[in-house]
């Protein structure tokens, strides 16, 4: 399980403001980390109910990235994962399936791996 949280996007210049800004983006992803434990806990207990290993299941958190997207896919291909399941947003109807930034740019960058998007 692999969840990237972006840089904020501040200016570089050196300032005393930056490092004021490196603070609140770091405390930004922090709270971050904590909102998202309960879930990665979960879903990693419904695999476990599931029969996976625990010695496969991996949870991981980056931040600072620029590209979620970019991220995730390289993550998964410096892994050596064959697939990729990733949520989606919007609402899904049969003639209409709506999915979100980073499904879409998932799904138009992934090579050689199969792509899922689940709901």
């Amino acid at each position: 399980m692999f969840h990237a949280l972006c840089h904020l996007g501040y200016p570089e210049p050196a300032t005393e403001r930056v490092a004021a800004l490196k603070e609140v983006e770091k405390n930004i992803w922090d709270d971050a980390k904590k909102m998202l434990a309960p879930t990665l806990t979960a879903a990693k207990e419904r695999l476990l109910k599931a029969g996976r290993a625990k010695d496969k299941i991996v949870t991981k958190i980056v931040t600072g990235v620029s590209s979620r997207a970019g991220t995730l896919i390289e993550e998964a291909k410096k892994s050596g994962c064959g697939s990729i399941l990733v949520g989606r947003t919007g609402i899904s109807q049969v003639e209409d399936f709506n999915i979100g930034q980073v499904a879409n740019k998932v799904v138009h960058g992934a090579q050689n791996q199969a792509v899922w998007i689940v709901p």
